[in-house]
């Protein structure tokens, strides 16, 4: 995601899972739109980035989001407010 502007600030809010070294995470980054079990359907996201669009307020809570990706095998998540 280096040198490009996505238009929203990325903000740790659930608990870490594992710490990035120095050299950071380089994967391919999947937009899984709501970040629900459907979204995932025929999308290979194992060991790539996931970037959910959320809605806490009305859907779920982030942790939700988390557990969802984790079943999938993705390196990181990145969750942005809808």
């Amino acid at each position: 995601m280096h040198g490009h502007d996505y238009g929203y600030v990325c903000r740790m809010h659930s608990r870490q899972k594992s710490r990035t070294g120095r050299q950071g995470i380089t994967a391919e980054l999947v937009n899984v739109g709501t970040g629900f079990a459907a979204d995932y359907e025929n999308v290979d996201v194992k060991g790539k980035i996931v970037l959910a669009g959320i809605d806490q307020r009305n859907e779920a809570w982030i942790d939700g989001y988390l557990q969802e990706a984790a079943l999938h095998g993705t390196a990181a998540d990145v969750c942005r407010p809808l």
